[in-house]
This record gives C-alpha cells, structure tokens and sequence, in this order.
C-alpha cells in the first residue's frame, strides 16, 4: 500500500500519530498469536511463576507506567530475545526492572535536555510501513555534544516517548542514521556511542526493529568496524544501508543486512527529502521540543 498525504508545502512539524493506513492489524489473540503450544506455556510460566518472584526480589520504589514493562507484548520480546530461554528472561527482566527504579529513565529532568534536543540530531517523525515510529539520527551532529551524560539521558528518555508512540501491535522502532559528511572529528566518540547501545541492549530488547544508514561516508566502514564487538549477531543484521542519490558506494561488513531500497521500508511521504523521501520537513528546535514533551509518558 502507497500512503497519500498532502504534503507539498514545507513544515515544522514532526509526524508523531501513525496514519490508520499503517496501523497493523491486531488479532484477538494478541501477542500470542503466532506461537507454539510449548511458546505459549513458556508465556504463561514466565507470568504466573517467574515474575512474582521478581518483585519480590526488586528493591526502591517502583517507576511510573512499570505496567508497560511487564506487560504480554514485553515479557516476549524477553523470550525472543534470548531464544525462548526462560531463566535467562527472567533475569535480564528483573535486571531491567531493577535498573529502571534505580535510573528512572521517565522521571529525568527535561530541562538540561533541552539544548541537547534543540541540535536536530535525533527526533521523532513519521513511521513506517509495519506502523513502528521513525528515530531520525543525523549523526554529523553529535560533535556539538560536550555533555556526553545528559546527552545519553536525553537519548534513553527520547527512546521512553518512541515506545508512547506506537500503536497497539507495535513493539519496535525503525531507526533512520543520516551518515552524510560524517567523520571522526564530527560525531559521538564510539566510547560513548556503544555505552549508549549496551543499555539499548540490556534494558530494551527486541526494541530495534530496523536501522538504516542513509547517504553512509568513507568513516562508516571505519565506525563499524569499532563498534562491532558492541553489536551482537541479531542487532547487527537488522543494520541495512542506503544511498538513494548514488547507490552502493562502499562495502558493508558481513552480519549486516546489506544495501537495501529505503522506499521498501518508508513510504517517500513518511521520508525526509534528505533522506530520499518526499516530506519536506524542516527541524525547528522549539516547535519538536514542544510536541516532543506533549508526548504522554
């Protein structure tokens, strides 16, 4: 399906309600449609067994929304993401669990955020075509960053709203990394950068549902190459690249997903110029801080 929406006249505003033409469908039975008999009662065990014993075990007081944490949708992507092996679910769950009342990633201080967010490098607009939200990094940015602590707080916050926007159905982000004139003297240290991923990885399982760079430089051979031992198996293939004015201009590491048409994931009306889209959207520091805090937590 092709989405249509007006889109002719340049805009500030970022694209934060998923269009009904993109919504998925959801079956009665979700999330456990789809799974196997022995899936199923892993499920059940993982509910009624598992997780009162990890509330008995959580120390401090409990975060708001904890609910989102511990809810079907999210006990399996715990199971998916460690392959259906249920002790180590259970683990990595109280783990996360624990780490969300001792950080409390919903309740930080948006105020030294704000010159953070005010830089375009990372904003919300638009989904794709299974209804998961677009994070758009631009990464030549990141050099602006000095404050690499707020900055990863800034981030982790900006990941809580991503999982506000999706519908019902939807579980994972898309992830859009504009690489154009990026260097080593312009972006993120890699030290910060994987910091950043090992708490993606640890607390938010399963949560990437796809990332592509876009417009990739000659340094993203290198930054991949550093950040590799960060990446594990399944995250790393889920990487894709795109150059929709050049093609395939550089090679990609095996365990990627490899070069890929980004208009088969994002319809050209979701998709910033930039980026290869048709959406002519234009990043205004006070109009996204704005819609960015009127997202619900």
């Amino acid at each position: 399906m092709t989405l249509s929406i007006a889109n002719d006249a340049t805009t500030s505003v970022p694209i934060l309600t998923c269009p009904p033409s993109l919504v998925p469908s959801v079956p009665e039975n979700y999330p456990f449609n789809g799974l196997s008999d022995a899936q199923t009662a892993l499920m059940k065990d993982f509910r009624q067994v598992h997780l009162p014993t990890i509330f008995a075990a959580l120390t401090g007081l409990p975060c708001d929304n904890e609910q989102l944490f511990t809810d079907d949708p999210c006990l399996l992507r715990y199971l998916k993401a460690t392959k259906w092996k249920l002790d180590e679910s259970a683990k990595r769950l109280q783990d996360t669990l624990q780490w969300r009342r001792e950080y409390r990633p919903t309740e930080s201080d948006t105020g030294p955020m704000e010159s953070h967010a005010a830089l375009g490098g990372q904003y919300f607009s638009g989904f794709d075509k299974k209804g998961r939200p677009l994070l758009i990094l631009i990464s030549r940015l990141g050099g602006s960053v000095k404050d690499y602590e707020t900055s990863i707080r800034f981030s982790i916050y900006t990941i809580e709203k991503g999982i506000r926007l999706m519908p019902k159905g939807v579980t994972q982000l898309a992830v859009l990394v504009d690489y154009s004139d990026m260097s080593m003297f312009n972006g993120y240290p890699i030290s910060v950068t994987s910091k950043f991923m090992g708490v993606l990885s640890r607390y938010y399982p399963e949560l990437l549902g796809t990332l592509v760079v876009v417009n990739p430089s000659w340094y993203m051979p290198v930054a991949l190459g550093l950040l590799s031992p960060f990446l594990d198996p399944v995250t790393k293939a889920k990487m894709h690249f795109s150059n929709p004015n050049d093609g395939q201009v550089i090679k990609t590491e095996a365990g990627t997903g490899g070069w890929c048409n980004i208009l088969d994931i994002v319809d050209a009306e979701m998709l910033p110029v930039e980026l290869g889209g048709s959406f002519k959207f234009t990043f205004d520091a006070q109009t996204y801080w704005k819609a960015f805090l009127d997202i619900p937590m």
